[in-house]
């Protein structure tokens, strides 16, 4: 055994030689050889430990070199890694890199025995050092940007981190922290986006203390895609090219307690050379695997779990707030919120309460309160699931709160002025739109006109602050239309007015730009095109029906063809370009 020992550590043997020790001694057959390796092991790193203590880091070198030995075979792997953590005692902070070339020994995709041996091995170390937590729970991380690994390789990585978690309870900062640091930039492939995002969700089913940091990492991480995404495909045909994928529902419903933590749909379920844009592929992917957890999460057997969806929305909705909600021109993400609502009425009916309260709230920003009226009328508008009783007491709420804001109006603020006046003519906004939408369901209800009549449109329009003039031209043209259809309100009078108050005067000069308000227009639920993750959107998407009035066809053409979905990407304005990329202006 000395002989062995000291051909192991002997100066200027080449690399093979700790392999060719644990063959002779770990698989020779006697007795003793499956324990004599890692102890023979163990003696030369400690002894190599030792020698470096007192100057000499020869023996030390030769160590992290077979360490590093590539295709180590699985039994003299499994040797080091037991030898190892035989001597965990004998290390320290200084032992830095030689700890730095274990936690990047190949484990993860091997049999079962030297994976429990170097989770072993690993929960020794913390235990023995916690100074190297971070390091052991960066090395595990980074695990999750190899798209190469299969399954049970990540499941291998989630059997660590839960031994290190319920070891260390102060290991879940330090692993919110490398998950953090970690994440993929955007312009990463699409698997290794999908990987990631796939191992990070997985955490939250054994860490559902991090569910919320983790959901907000992936949200900001996917709203930085989502803004990069065109907003109107230059390919009609391409986004809805769906012949061989399965549908989400049919993948998690049916199999929920088998997750697939490997890339999936990133592997030959997109068409690379017909997309246009690479960010709506890593957008497409990245929204189906966010449907995936939550469907495996609200869902046992397709049999709705009401607490745990409870308890999921309501942190995707303390998400929303922090991170959606904040950020302007997002097409996509949202609707992980629209869909989870349509799961039960109570969801739906609390995410309208919860935008309503950001609305009307005098705390929140004025920013805010826009952007939440615009997500309240995209939500009343689009979400089909949405009944008619509902979105009545909703229209109803808009317009009292509008008639509150008239009648609080004093003499020398009642001018028309969108900076003072943002929050009111966003709503108001919101309920044109809203009635552009639902006019038929609405008369269509009981007592649906005599609800409308109710309202008292005619005062909102004619009030002097004018919202006709400060909202968009292609909500007011259909709101007026239909409003003049129905006898509710005549609005082209006032319509035609703001148009000659608009033209430049001769002062200016007849090549001058007319100075026209608008408001900053952002109605979050417009169509969703993307191609895979569309499937359990589309059911429950309300698109824009065309309703034909007394007008000609061709007029009525006219007027509705801003309100088509964005698969017309010939609009230059338009409901569709409500959402408008970073840049876009309206004139």
């Amino acid at each position: 055994m000395p002989q062995q020992t000291g051909r192991m550590t002997h100066k200027g043997n080449s690399a093979d030689k700790p392999l060719m020790l644990g063959e002779s001694t770990g698989v020779a057959g006697t007795p003793r050889s499956s324990l004599r390796p890692p102890l023979i092991i163990a003696k030369v790193i400690v002894e190599a430990i030792n020698k470096k203590r007192e100057g000499n880091a020869e023996n030390y070198r030769s160590v992290i070199e077979h360490l590093n030995t590539p295709n180590m075979k699985p039994i003299i792997l499994k040797g080091w890694i037991q030898g190892l953590d035989l001597c965990v005692s004998h290390l320290s902070a200084e032992d830095d890199i030689l700890v730095g070339a274990t936690l990047k020994l190949p484990w993860v995709d091997k049999e079962g025995d030297l994976v429990e041996a170097y989770i072993t091995y690993l929960r020794s170390l913390v235990t023995a050092h916690t100074y190297y937590l971070r390091s052991i729970l960066q090395s595990l991380v980074r695990e999750f940007l190899d798209a190469s690994h299969p399954t049970p390789a990540y499941l291998n990585v989630h059997t660590a981190i839960m031994e290190l978690v319920s070891l260390v309870p102060d290991s879940l900062s330090c692993l919110v922290d490398e998950l953090r640091r970690s994440i993929p930039f955007k312009t990463k492939p699409v698997a290794i986006q999908e990987v990631y995002v796939r191992n990070a969700l997985y955490i939250i089913t054994y860490c559902p203390a991090l569910c919320e940091a983790i959901l907000r990492l992936l949200f900001n991480h996917l709203i930085s895609i989502d803004v990069e995404v065109p907003k109107v495909p230059e390919e009609e045909d391409v986004q809805f090219e769906l012949d061989g994928l399965q549908p989400v529902s049919d993948v998690m419903v049916n199999t929920p307690s088998s997750p697939c933590l490997c890339a999936h749909y990133s592997k030959g379920s997109l068409m690379h050379n017909e997309m246009a844009d690479k960010m709506a592929d890593k957008m497409d992917v990245l929204m189906s695997v966010m449907q995936e957890f939550v469907l495996f999460i609200c869902f046992h057997d397709g049999i709705l779990n009401e607490e745990r969806t409870d308890e999921l929305f309501k942190i995707i909705l303390k998400v929303f707030d922090c991170e959606v909600i904040t950020t302007h021109s997002t097409s996509y993400v949202q609707f992980l919120l629209f869909w989870m609502s349509s799961f039960h009425k109570s969801l739906s009916f609390q995410f309208v309460d919860h935008l309503w309260n950001k609305f009307s709230s005098l705390q929140t920003p004025t920013v805010f309160r826009q952007a939440a009226a615009g997500y309240i009328a995209s939500y009343i508008a689009r979400a089909k699931f949405l009944c008619v009783r509902i979105a009545k007491h909703l229209i109803e709420s808009m317009m009292c709160w509008i008639h509150s804001y008239l009648d609080a109006l004093s003499p020398g603020s009642a001018r028309p002025e969108p900076r003072l006046h943002a929050p009111f003519y966003s709503l108001c906004q919101a309920v044109f739109y809203v009635f552009a939408f639902r006019s038929k369901a609405l008369l269509e209800s009981v007592d649906g006109f005599d609800f409308l009549r109710k309202l008292n449109f005619e005062r909102v329009v004619t009030c002097p602050l004018n919202p006709l003039k400060f909202c968009l031209s292609t909500v007011t043209e259909v709101f007026a239309d239909l409003m003049n259809q129905h006898e509710l309100v005549f609005c082209y009078t006032i319509l035609d007015q703001n148009r000659r108050l608009a033209l430049p005067s001769p002062a200016q000069g007849s090549g001058s730009q007319p100075v026209v308000n608008v408001l900053d227009c952002f109605f979050p639920f417009d169509p969703y095109c993307l191609k895979i993750s569309h499937r359990i959107i589309e059911p429950l998407y309300q698109e824009w029906e065309e309703e034909v009035g007394a007008k000609s066809v061709n007029e009525e053409k006219e007027c509705a063809v801003s309100l088509q979905s964005c698969d017309q990407a010939s609009l230059p304005t338009g409901y569709s370009g409500m959402s408008p990329s970073p840049g876009h202006s309206y004139s």
